[in-house]
């Protein structure tokens, strides 16, 4: 295997002022990622590229539908800013499928995920809810009910990954503004015995694919995972 090129990792005096430059100019012009729930704004810093956030909490407590939601509302800023062709969001899920994650994003007052569920709601209504999934700039990598007859491809840390570098080769160059990792106890590793450790690995290697992607990282968390917190730079308790 080729030696790679450590001098990738060497910054230099004069780089390192034009890279701080650079820095302070993005900071400046971009606000951040928050949850879009004012409650919560209010008390945390907004995440940045690079930027790692936990949100942990028990089963049923919400992380997923607050992780929904901050994934939908940076979408809506991408859609205003008229950045579609540059940006979008990154949605990966171990615990739900695609379709019922599609729910939580089209969710509304009108529109309930547990009245889509249940089949309650007539189907002219949810063609109307599901044009909304076209103009909504998010990617979702994860199984889907429909393609569970050829999808044995199994979510391990470097399919996913791989995966999201995928988009922008098959995308004409779009990015991730915004990455959401739920949640990632249920990570498959195929050795068992490895589980631990590469569970407590998982933030490590995200922070790394949030700097080399560009972009803040929210991830799903169960209080379980003790090992992760002392990994997670910035964590949000849901109780």
């Amino acid at each position: 295997m080729p030696r790679p090129d450590v001098r990738d990792l060497v910054h230099t005096p004069p780089e390192l002022a034009a890279e701080y430059l650079l820095w302070a100019q993005s900071r400046r012009d971009n606000p951040g990622v928050g949850f879009g729930v004012p409650a919560l704004d209010k008390h945390m810093l907004p995440a940045h590229p690079g930027g790692l956030v936990g949100v942990m909490g028990r089963p049923g407590h919400g992380k997923t539908s607050l992780l929904a939601l901050t994934a939908v509302n940076e979408a809506k800023r991408i859609v205003q800013a008229g950045q579609q062709s540059e940006s979008c969001v990154v949605f990966c899920t171990w615990e739900s499928s695609s379709e019922e994650l599609s729910g939580l994003f089209l969710a509304n007052e009108q529109c309930s995920i547990t009245d889509i569920a249940r089949g309650n709601t007539p189907m002219d209504v949810v063609e109307k809810q599901a044009l909304r999934l076209v103009r909504l700039p998010i990617f979702i990598i994860g199984k889907g009910i429909s393609r569970v007859a050829g999808g044995s491809t199994r979510m391990t840390p470097e399919i996913v990954y791989s995966a999201i570098e995928s988009i922008a080769q098959d995308f004409d160059g779009i990015s991730p503004s915004l990455l959401v990792f739920d949640y990632i106890q249920v990570i498959p590793i195929r050795n068992h015995r490895d589980r631990v450790s590469a569970v407590a690995e998982a933030p490590v290697r995200i922070k790394e694919l949030a700097l080399n992607v560009g972009a803040p990282a929210f991830v799903g968390i169960q209080p379980s995972a003790a090992s992760m917190v002392s990994n997670m730079p910035s964590l949000l308790y849901i109780h």
